[in-house]
């Protein structure tokens, strides 16, 4: 689970993600548990001006999908996040076994 924010003065997009320790990673709205489907996963996301958005379970989510090698705790892995004013963004995040308490 991570935040982000977006510290401009105008709205940005992410318009895509991905991750050279995984095969695709998706943004996944809320959903109820077990009702996932690939149709809900959203193609971009809104970051609004001076905003913090907080992405964790039972809200707006990262899916990190089919890792690319066996991950461990304490292990990092890239996200590249990419905007729409053309930049990009990318991260280092440590992988964790169990939910870190918000």
């Amino acid at each position: 689970y991570m935040t982000l924010e977006n510290l401009t003065d105008k709205p940005l997009q992410i318009l895509g993600l991905t991750s050279p320790d995984f095969d695709s990673v998706m943004i996944s709205p809320a959903s109820s548990p077990g009702k996932l489907h690939s149709t809900l996963l959203m193609k971009t996301f809104d970051l609004p001006p001076h905003k913090v958005v907080v992405f964790q379970q039972d809200a707006v989510h990262l899916q990190l999908m089919q890792p690319k090698k066996r991950l461990y705790d304490g292990d990092m892995v890239t996200l590249i996040f990419n905007f729409s004013d053309g930049s990009t963004l990318d991260l280092l995040a440590p992988v964790r076994r169990e939910r870190p308490a918000l």
